[in-house]
């Protein structure tokens, strides 16, 4: 027992002066997902903040200039950011300044539109015209619809039953007047944020990144010959492989702990939202870390038995991995997908390992919890390292 922990030891220190001597590749572990992180999270911290009218930003004349058109801009100006402008301005050049990155739309009230609608006679094409940007995104357009739908259909209401007060009464008491609004989060009192998107989808794809200096590495080794002289000595086939993916295992949680302190601490910093760990269970976020360490290792030693060049493990590996991360929803979250996509996710290590993650951060999912896609990692880690050793095998015979 004593002679193989003194191998094992002597195999973790020969793979510790390798990382150490190209200190780069592990700054790069470190750097590019933390930059992903920090930018994904301020570049879409709207899309999952409290602020989300701000996207859907617009311009309304209203040339009827009576309380009923006034009523809708008022309803509508609670929902969306509306600027309201004078009835003189030029359409062709309020219609010139529409784009996705400032206004998106144009509504015009025409002359008439509150005795259309007290009249049950609204014709939207004369008394009502929008105009929207060529290049709004199909999900604005659709939050636009609905809003003004909505609100086109609580003053029509407010009109037929101008007569009657009470009902009258009810129509303007607001939807969600007395509601208490929750989100199905482990701080249900906070709304989810895009830092708690960004930082598990960023953080999987860190660790699967091992890849490339765990493959570089074996790589080397082979070409040198080190590979064919460890053979000759006492140390067994076991030990050489424990002692080599200890190192790249302790690098992995360093990184997930890393990634997690620049979601709590740096994104704010910039501006952006922190990251609350407030009612995580560690038990779920601990057993998400240690499977997703063993998958990517299995994962990249595999790529280093394929392969046979520096070359090719970085191409394959790094292409590998751009790939499981657009399939698996880090690069573009998973609900956004068509069905086909969102299916075709399924067979993504990644997509399980952020699913975990999204389990534990905003579910406050314990390990029992993760359980099914800490599992899911861990096996398809096992088999991939039984099976690069096979390849390794036949290889080496």
């Amino acid at each position: 027992m004593r002679d193989w922990l003194m191998q094992l030891r002597s195999a973790v220190y020969k793979e510790r002066l390798l990382l150490q001597r190209d200190p780069h590749a592990l700054m790069l572990l470190f750097a590019m997902p933390a930059a992903f992180i920090l930018i994904m999270s301020l570049a879409l911290q709207n899309q999952f903040g409290a602020a989300s009218s701000s996207l859907l930003q617009g311009v309304a004349v209203d040339a009827d200039q009576t309380d009923t058109s006034g009523h809708l801009i008022d309803r509508l100006g609670q929902q969306l950011d509306l600027q309201v402008l004078t009835a003189d301005m030029d359409p062709g050049q309020l219609e010139a300044g529409l784009s996705r990155d400032g206004p998106v739309f144009l509504l015009r009230l025409g002359d008439g539109f509150g005795d259309a609608v007290e009249a049950g006679e609204l014709a939207p094409a004369t008394h009502l015209q929008l105009t929207l940007a060529p290049d709004i995104d199909a999900i604005r357009e659709r939050l636009l619809m609905g809003a003004l739908r909505e609100s086109l259909a609580r003053i029509q209401l407010e009109a037929l039953f101008a007569d009657r007060p009470a009902i009258r009464a009810e129509l303007d008491i607001e939807p969600d007047a007395g509601l208490q609004v929750q989100y199905l989060h482990a701080n249900s009192s906070r709304r989810p944020s895009a830092v708690q998107q960004s930082v598990p989808a960023w953080l999987v794809f860190a660790v699967f990144f091992i890849v490339i200096p765990l493959s570089n590495t074996m790589i080397r080794e082979r070409e040198l010959g080190m590979e064919k002289r460890l053979r000759t000595t006492p140390q067994g086939a076991g030990v050489a492989l424990l002692g080599k993916l200890l190192p790249y295992f302790v690098v992995n949680q360093v990184q997930v702990v890393t990634m997690l302190l620049i979601g709590i601490y740096l994104v704010p910093a910039f501006g952006g939202e922190a990251l609350s760990l407030a009612g995580v269970p560690t038990g779920g976020l601990v057993l998400m870390a240690l499977s997703l360490s063993l998958a990517a290792l299995g994962y990249g030693l595999l790529i280093a038995v394929f392969c046979r060049t520096t070359e090719q493990t970085t191409m394959l590996g790094g292409a590998g991995n751009i790939i499981l991360a657009a399939i698996g929803g880090i690069m573009v979250p998973k609900f956004v997908m068509p069905d086909g996509l969102q299916t075709l996710s399924l067979v993504s290590p990644m997509s399980w390992g952020l699913d975990g993650l999204l389990v534990a951060l905003l579910h406050g999912g314990g390990a029992l919890a993760v359980l099914p896609y800490s599992a899911a990692l861990a096996g398809f880690g096992i088999m991939a390292l039984l099976l690069a050793r096979t390849l390794q095998r036949r290889r080496s015979y």
